[in-house]
């Protein structure tokens, strides 16, 4: 193999690169448990904050994400008692603008990855 001209101060040219190893991850092989002690507050006169732990490693897949889940509660709604989703997340957090002051919305988490959704987590309840 001919080598190639090197000047002074420059470093030999390499031979052919080779790619870098992968990372090491940890594969999903099930979808994650259910996130669990989802907190609610008010964050400001039509907003809602929710907060959440991540599910445990030890039941089923790691999680990628998020999905949030509203049921509004009130009989007059036209989406009475069917989960609607609103939101999504990297986080365990998320903060949800434009909700319907005066009425109980009902709120939960679920985990997903790569094979699937996890249980929900419980339901919390506010009325703005």
């Amino acid at each position: 193999m001919d080598e190639l001209p090197v000047r002074p101060g420059e470093a030999p040219a390499s031979p052919t690169p080779r790619p870098l190893p992968a990372a090491p991850h940890r594969a999903a092989s099930s979808p994650p448990g259910a996130p669990h002690s989802l907190r609610i507050s008010r964050s400001g006169e039509r907003a809602v904050d929710l907060t959440w732990e991540p599910p445990s490693p030890l039941v089923g897949g790691p999680a990628n994400g998020y999905l949030i889940e509203k049921r509004m509660t009130e009989a007059r709604s036209v989406d009475f008692g069917k989960w609607i989703e609103v939101g999504a997340s990297f986080e365990t957090h998320i903060i949800l603008t434009d909700q319907r002051p005066g009425v109980p919305l009902q709120f939960r988490v679920v985990a997903i990855n790569t094979t699937g959704a996890s249980p929900p987590s419980h339901i919390v309840t506010i009325t703005l």
